[in-house]
């Protein structure tokens, strides 16, 4: 299992990569994440081309979920995004956590 966290700058000019770091996931499986958000009654679900996108909030901050179909290479895995304000900078927030085969996670 790999998890991977990635800070983008809104504008796109810098990047921060640290692998197999604490993600802020919350769960360590991709079904847990699922359950948790089922249970969360002000999460908003809906399906994109075979993909489940949750919408939530964490700490007032909007947050994306993207949970991969079954028969993708990666399944089971998810992917969050979140918007963050750091130094008056806005950023995106990007964490994974996929449990199939690495390769397949590298490619997410």
């Amino acid at each position: 299992m790999r998890t991977i966290v990635i800070a983008l700058c809104a504008l796109g000019t810098q990047a921060a990569l640290a692998d197999d770091e604490a993600a802020p996931i919350g769960q360590s499986t991709v079904a847990g994440v699922l359950e948790s958000l089922r249970a969360d009654p002000s999460a908003q679900f809906h399906e994109q081309r075979g993909w489940t996108i949750v919408a939530s909030r964490e700490a007032g901050s909007p947050v994306e979920w993207f949970f991969t179909p079954e028969g993708h290479a990666a399944h089971p895995a998810v992917v969050k995004r979140t918007a963050v304000e750091r130094d008056g900078v806005g950023l995106i927030d990007l964490a994974a956590l996929c449990q199939a085969e690495q390769a397949a996670c590298d490619q997410l």
